[in-house]
């Protein structure tokens, strides 16, 4: 017959899930049922990779932020490529966020944005169209994409991009503009010296002054006499 202790202490193990019965190895008490995981959806694992990303493009910022701070071309070309890396990096973190969430158009432009800056414009203006598809009036996606038009030399494209901001977000349209202003003096710095080339800038110029006077026309409006 067992002593009533023990008999006590199997009692309360079995009632008890905390408590254990010491295994014959010598190891801790054997610890009750485990709890089941909970399955995250894969909206939620989406936006858990986006934002993975996201800290890459900040990171990849910081390290263009300090290449303009470096004296020596050595350290400027070593900050820039560790950009790159971050930026592929986050290609990476996107590409998982839209392979679990396809309609996650934040993702989309986000990976638009990382591809235009690793240099592969095309592929950019893809993810940016995609993006818009989902959101047609996403206004960063009709900038970001301007910008990819710029770099590839659609000029009536990145006019038509810069008339909808006009439009639909004056913010938008601003950071249009100054990238077409920069822009048309990279290229005039490089000795280009075509028709397009002053067509495109004559039309910069006007829309800028355009603008200008729109800006002014809303300050005078919004005054109280």
């Amino acid at each position: 017959m067992k002593p009533i202790h023990t008999l006590f202490g199997l009692l309360i193990a079995l009632l008890l899930p905390g408590a254990g019965v010491a295994d014959s190895s010598g190891g801790g008490g054997m610890s009750g049922p485990s709890m089941p995981a909970v399955q995250r959806s894969p909206e939620a694992l989406a936006q858990d990779y986006y934002k993975q990303g996201v800290k890459h493009k900040k990171r990849a910022w910081r390290q263009e932020e300090r290449a303009l701070e470096e004296d020596s071309e050595k350290g400027r070309d070593k900050r820039l490529a560790r950009a790159q890396r971050e930026y592929k990096k986050a290609i990476s973190e996107y590409n998982r966020a839209l392979g679990l969430n396809p309609r996650l158009y934040l993702a989309m432009n986000e990976l638009g944005y990382a591809l235009r800056k690793t240099g592969d414009y095309p592929t950019a203006v893809r993810a940016y169209n995609s993006a818009l598809r989902l959101k047609p009036d996403f206004s960063q996606a009709i900038e970001y994409r301007g910008e990819a038009f710029l770099a590839l030399g659609l000029l009536e494209e990145t006019k038509d991009a810069y008339m909808s901001l006009f439009r639909l977000e004056r913010e938008q349209a601003d950071k249009l503009m100054a990238a077409m202003q920069a822009w048309i003096q990279e290229q005039r710095a490089a000795d280009a010296d075509t028709e397009v080339l002053s067509e495109f800038e004559q039309w910069v110029a006007e829309r800028n002054e355009l603008a200008g006077q729109n800006q002014s026309l809303s300050m005078n409006n919004a005054r109280h006499w």
